[in-house]
């Protein structure tokens, strides 16, 4: 559903968003402090690449097998740990060393 967003949808959603909690933005401003947040411009052939990713304090055979299957499958995948120094980077190598243990 989000891959087919349009860069104005995005604006658009995001604004509504933070006006729903009390700031004061237009679609113009939200536009830019998302490509500021993510440093990139947002358009419409990156928004139909989906990135996910997942934070947990542990991550089950389960959901390590099936990031494996959809890296495999071409899909960016993150695995993410709290704390600074505690990110997995799921590359496929990673990911099938991560579901055979």
């Amino acid at each position: 559903m989000a891959s087919r967003f349009t860069p104005d949808i995005v604006a658009d959603q995001h604004a509504r968003f933070l006006r729903q909690r009390g700031g004061q933005i237009d679609e113009t401003e939200a536009r830019e402090q998302l490509e500021t947040h993510t440093g990139f411009e947002l358009s419409a052939d990156r928004l139909r690449q989906p990135r996910i990713v997942l934070l947990a304090t542990e991550f089950p055979y389960t959901v390590t097998a099936t990031a494996v299957w959809l890296s495999e499958m071409g899909i960016d995948i993150t695995l993410r740990l709290p704390g600074v120094h505690r990110r997995a980077r799921c590359t496929r190598d990673r990911l099938a060393a991560l579901s055979s243990a």
